[in-house]
């Protein structure tokens, strides 16, 4: 199971919508207000402010308008 990461500005929406995206992403537990260098753990969801670039090895990191657009079944595209 991959991390995922999902930034977007500060009052977006992505706490609101947590329960949402874990459960759209199959994730073991949500890590909000993640900062890059915290570690994070296969299976988490971890929601940011911080913009890429940042690596996290094994991380899959999604803007947070394509993540609500993939729960709510519309393409990213």
């Amino acid at each position: 199971m991959a991390i995922i990461i999902i930034h977007g500005p500060e009052a977006c929406g992505k706490t609101r919508n947590s329960a949402k995206l874990r459960a759209h992403y199959k994730s073991h537990r949500v890590r909000d207000d993640w900062h890059p260098g915290i570690a994070l753990r296969e299976g988490d969801l971890a929601l940011t402010n911080f913009e890429p670039p940042f690596f996290v090895a094994g991380a899959r990191t999604i803007p947070f308008a394509d993540a609500l657009k993939a729960c709510n079944g519309r393409s990213t595209q």
